[in-house]
């Protein structure tokens, strides 16, 4: 198996070819410690959705109440501290699966980068890793006119949504499932 090792030379990345185990093995370490960062942010979403999950368990019409009742009288006590906590970590689901995938953005500083770097053969990874300097300028390119090349637009409404989604009515499901 080729391993391409990358280190910063006077600012230029120089590709070092290994033809080991160990090379494969150094490379799926950086690729599982790259990957790090997303599965945890994932894991985050699927904990928010489980304390939505419980949240309404104990009140299933949490999600649906105003703090205020349309009779203008006061909301219970329990509703203005279960309905803040159950906004938050719905919200933590929708945050962390965003991070997650935003990260995941095959542009060499970020994670999704790194592990296509680990990925790919030895001479694509080579030029692919000679772009990390340049990544950040490439990122905020990409965040600038994002109207017009619809890179993180699509990131954030199509598999955002799909997967903060999917969680979320896994949680619930089991949440349902537990509460019968």
């Amino acid at each position: 198996m080729f391993q391409v090792n990358l280190r910063d030379s006077l600012g230029d990345a120089v590709g070092e070819v290994h033809a080991d185990g160990r090379a494969f093995a150094e490379d799926r370490a950086r690729a599982l410690v790259a990957a790090a960062g997303p599965g945890m942010n994932l894991v985050l979403a699927v904990i928010g959705a489980l304390v939505v999950a419980v949240l309404l368990a104990v009140d299933p019409t949490l999600l649906a109440k105003r703090p205020g009742n349309a009779d203008g009288e006061p909301a219970s006590l329990a509703t203005m501290i279960l309905l803040p906590v159950s906004v938050m970590a719905l919200y933590s689901v929708m945050i962390n699966v965003f991070l997650a995938l935003f990260n995941l953005i095959p542009i060499p500083p970020l994670d999704g980068g790194r592990i296509l770097i680990c990925l790919l053969p030895p001479s694509p990874a080579l030029a692919l890793a000679r772009l990390e300097p340049y990544g950040m300028m490439i990122l905020m390119g990409l965040i600038v006119f994002d109207k017009e090349l619809r890179v993180i637009h699509t990131i954030t409404s199509t598999f955002a949504n799909a997967l903060s989604g999917t969680i979320l009515s896994t949680a619930l499901g089991l949440g349902a499932g537990a509460s019968q």
